[in-house]
């Protein structure tokens, strides 16, 4: 718009309504009017499921270095830290609530924390802990690992065979491994992200 004239300039003009002719604004006066206008804050927008599965982090020197970190502070295995670092509680994968999403990435953290290398010397594997089933992750539950039952709870007792997880109201849950994951739709948590 240019700027706004002084006393030697004349005071620059706006038209209204894209009319060259017609009625005319003071840009000087728009301007003094800026003052009274009501700032409305922008608010961050929640990216839709399309959008999270294409904001899966890239694995980077920052992953890498985060993986390190839990592995040597959990002692558990490499690929159990590398893949729990790739897990983002901001970007759940298709078919998971973003709430659902967090509390599972949060057990993944307090299993890593205090069961992990306990785990890993009893034989349990990945699949036996992170997996699910690649299209309905939380309905089949006859595909899910441990850490997805979990579901907020307290894991109390691990052995080679059974888990214990205590329930808010003191009950307890026995979970059984199993060897019943169907080739083609298992999968592991880390690697829904890209769904």
């Amino acid at each position: 718009m240019g700027t706004v004239g002084t006393q030697d300039d004349p005071v620059p003009t706006v038209p209204t309504n894209g009319n060259s002719s017609g009625n005319r604004i003071d840009a000087s006066k728009a301007a003094e009017n800026c003052d009274s206008l009501e700032v409305v804050p922008t608010v961050p927008t929640v990216p839709t499921k399309n959008e999270q599965a294409t904001s899966e982090p890239e694995w980077d020197d920052e992953l890498e270095e985060r993986a390190a970190l839990i592995a040597e502070g959990s002692g558990c295995p490499a690929e159990w830290a590398e893949g729990f670092a790739r897990l983002d509680p901001n970007f759940p994968p298709a078919d998971i609530t973003a709430n659902r999403w967090r509390v599972f990435v949060d057990d993944c953290g307090r299993f890593i924390d205090q069961w992990a290398s306990h785990a890993a010397a009893l034989g349990w594997g990945p699949a036996d802990l992170f997996g699910c089933d690649r299209q309905k992750p939380l309905a089949r539950i006859d595909q899910a690992g441990l850490l997805w039952l979990i579901n907020g709870r307290r894991l109390i007792a691990l052995s080679e065979q059974e888990a214990i997880i205590e329930t808010p109201n003191g009950g307890r849950l026995t979970y059984r491994r199993s060897t019943t994951a169907e080739p083609g739709r298992a999968a592991l948590a880390w690697d829904l992200q890209g769904n």
